[in-house]
């Protein structure tokens, strides 16, 4: 686990690795005259810690330790953020860009903006690291070894408005006829807000009863990992509980 600790209430932070942070904070505590405090741990090893090292070299103070500024708060705040979608059962990172032709944001395994040419689509990485780890915000690992998927925010307006249309009434209607306690979903403009409650169902049963609902009116369904990240994008949140369970609703 990557651990983060402070000392007292507006000191600076020490970054580091432990199997057991709050072990490790007691192992500290004995040696330093400040109360230190835990303020966050994460899923990550060796290689992730450093790559956190590097992020934040210019503040290091010594060693493990980094100064409190803002943007070591928010650097802070925000490990743990990245975006991922499954494919075959498997997490991978999802690398933004603006356009089909720009670079990428900055890849969480190496820090760099890549260029991938003009498709979408899943990618080996082009990160000068190896194994390199990066942690979604709901804990999921995410692997350098295993690639990524390039994702473009900006696509042609017509097609991509008239393609999420279509998807957007089938979905939508599949919720409203299949499922209970669903919160608002959004297209386009729209807000959103997904009503967050106790209810779990297990992602190939959504997907077994959504293929249903698709076959019995005719229409294409969304593949798996389409309709997967389709969800993803809208807020809906999955949770490994002996298996991959959506959270917030639940199938009649």
């Amino acid at each position: 686990m990557i651990y983060i600790i402070r000392a007292g209430h507006e000191g600076a932070f020490k970054v580091g690795y432990a199997i057991d942070p709050h072990k490790r904070l007691r192992q500290l505590q004995t040696a330093n005259h400040q109360r230190l405090q835990l303020i966050k741990s994460v899923p990550g090893g060796r290689d992730f810690e450093a790559k956190i090292h590097r992020d934040l070299g210019v503040f290091r103070v010594s060693g493990e330790w980094f100064e409190a500024t803002n943007e070591v708060l928010v650097y802070i705040a925000n490990l743990g953020g990245a975006d991922y979608e499954m494919d075959d059962g498997k997490p991978y990172l999802v690398l933004w860009r603006e356009t089909a032709r720009s670079r990428t944001d900055h890849c969480p395994f190496c820090g760099v903006k890549h260029s991938h040419g003009i498709p979408d689509g899943s990618r080996s990485p082009h990160c000068v690291t190896r194994d390199a780890i990066a942690v979604a915000s709901d804990g999921t690992m995410l692997y350098q070894h295993h690639g990524y998927f390039i994702r473009t925010r900006n696509t042609d307006a017509e097609s991509r408005v008239g393609k999420l249309k279509d998807e957007f009434d089938s979905i939508a209607q599949f919720f409203e006829s299949h499922c209970e306690r669903l919160g608002q979903m959004r297209i386009v403009g729209q807000s959103e807000h997904i009503h967050s409650n106790s209810y779990l169902t297990l992602n190939s049963d959504l997907y077994e009863a959504y293929k249903r609902f698709c076959y019995a009116r005719f229409k294409q369904p969304l593949s798996h990992r389409r309709l997967t990240q389709y969800l993803l994008r809208r807020g809906f949140r999955q949770r490994n509980s002996g298996g991959r369970y959506w959270e917030g609703f639940r199938i009649r």
